[in-house]
């Protein structure tokens, strides 16, 4: 099982950049970056869903 602290801040820093690169620049070129960004963390987020066991966090915690 996988520690979720370091997946999540990667998630969420990836997520804020890209925000960031969309609302925050004018040149086309870093728009499509920051979407890029923002697509990066939703692998990562899916990535991570599927590291989870089958009843998600829930069964973890009830099975320890």
């Amino acid at each position: 099982m996988i520690h979720l602290a370091g997946p999540v801040l990667l998630v969420a820093v990836l997520a804020g950049a890209g925000v960031y690169g969309i609302i925050a620049r004018r040149n086309a070129v870093l728009v499509l970056i920051g979407a890029e960004l923002l697509l990066a963390a939703a692998g990562v987020l899916f990535v991570l869903g599927s590291a989870l066991p089958a009843g998600g966090l829930i069964a973890r915690a009830a099975g320890a």
